[in-house]
């Protein structure tokens, strides 16, 4: 990756690196991904480039909440929190228990569609 990291985790072990894409004049769209820094593994990468991160905050050295919001935001809640557990591999989507990471974005695909205005 050749950006700087977005957010870091406590330890430096987890990095969360952004892609920015410019949706319209001046409106960016800042699409995360998670990446182990000692492994080099992806945990976390959205198809769908729409989904952008509005706020990361670390609660330990591999937990990590996200606001994510799809673009070009006509939904209600105006974001969606995924609790990230980086060891265990698991995340917690709008206080739903996903059983693996790999399941995240779709699991946010059906909150959005249910809540689109």
């Amino acid at each position: 990756m050749s950006e700087p990291a977005k957010s870091t985790s406590p330890d430096g072990r987890y990095a969360i690196y952004v892609d920015m894409l410019e949706a319209r004049m001046s409106h960016w769209i800042e699409c995360p991904s998670l990446v182990d820094t000692r492994s080099g593994e992806t945990l976390l990468r959205f198809s769908d480039s729409n989904w952008s991160m509005d706020r990361a905050r670390w609660n330990s050295d591999a937990v990590v909440p996200m606001d994510l919001r799809k673009y070009p935001g006509d939904h209600r809640p105006a974001s969606f929190e995924v609790a990230i557990d980086c060891t265990a591999r698991t995340a917690t989507v709008a206080g739903t228990p996903a059983a693996a990471l790999g399941e995240v974005e779709a699991a946010l695909e059906r909150l959005y569609l249910a809540a689109k205005r």
